[in-house]
């Protein structure tokens, strides 16, 4: 079995792991967790992170490392978010900010079809009387939403860009705080591959020389650090959830010392593939 065959594999175990040692204090609450709407809303946030780093291991063990990238900045999103909510110590800031999470952010993610339908509505290639009626509702709810949240919404906006709330949890969120700066970066170098950047593809594609594939070399030197950063969200998400509900973290130590050794694996693989494409400079610039 490949190096990156055995780090999956010991990626996918650590997942495990950690849901399994937390079962037990998770299901204390699980009523909570069930029956309180915000609280619904972090279940529902959490859950599609989750299903996010699924999607990330899948697109690496298939050798998919470019949209694997591009996806890791959507589980960035997601998991500032998540922290960003659960982290407000008082019962009025806490329900600001999903007020905004649920009402404002989504009804702005809703304005951005009011060209696109409108459009629609006057071409011809859309013309049925099901697809009029469907696209008149969506119409109609667009410009309700944009009645209430019309004073909000630019604001709000701006305070849940990733950056700036990466900045705020700095000092709300201990377990975001340590690696922030990394966050940030990886950020900002997965912008490059979503939008097709010239630095990333003049830097990379050049490697890019077989079918998809795990042991490809750009997908040696990217797949490391992608898996630990996924498993240390994963570890970082559970933990700012079990200290919301005053939940003994002590529970995930043994994992959390595994997951240490991981991450050390993962980053001498990741330097020793990097070394090979550009032995020339170490493998810094690659």
């Amino acid at each position: 079995m490949s190096e990156i065959k055995e780090l999956l594999k010991s990626a996918r175990q650590l997942i495990s792991d950690y849901a399994d040692a937390s079962s037990r204090q998770l299901s204390q609450c699980a009523g909570f967790l069930q029956s309180n709407k915000r609280a619904q809303t972090a279940t529902k946030l959490y859950i599609s992170s989750a299903m996010t780093t699924d999607s990330i291991i899948i697109l690496i063990e298939h050798g998919l490392i470019w949209d694997a990238i591009s996806l890791f900045r959507s589980l960035l999103e997601g998991t500032a978010r998540f922290c960003y909510l659960l982290s407000t110590t008082t019962e009025e800031e806490e329900i600001k900010r999903f007020h905004e999470y649920e009402e404002v952010l989504s009804g702005k993610s809703m304005m951005s079809l009011e060209q696109p339908v409108a459009k629609m509505k006057k071409g011809h290639l859309y013309k049925h009387d099901k697809t009029d009626a469907y696209l008149d509702r969506i119409e109609v709810n667009v410009k309700e939403i944009a009645q209430e949240i019309s004073g909000e919404a630019a604001e709000v906006k701006r305070k849940w860009n990733f950056f700036n709330l990466s900045h705020a949890l700095r000092t709300e969120c201990p377990e975001w705080a340590v690696m922030a700066d990394q966050w940030e970066l990886r950020y900002a170098t997965a912008n490059f591959a979503i939008h097709k950047d010239g630095v990333i593809v003049g830097a990379d594609i050049t490697h890019w020389t077989k079918e998809p594939s795990p042991d490809n070399p750009l997908v040696k030197v990217w797949a490391p650090s992608l898996l630990s950063f996924c498993v240390g969200l994963v570890r970082d998400r559970l933990v700012v959830l079990m200290r919301k509900f005053d939940l003994d973290c002590s529970v995930l130590r043994d994992v959390m010392k595994r997951n240490l050794d991981f991450a050390k694996l993962a980053t001498d693989m990741e330097l020793e593939a990097r070394e090979k494409i550009c032995p020339e400079n170490g493998g810094r610039q690659c």
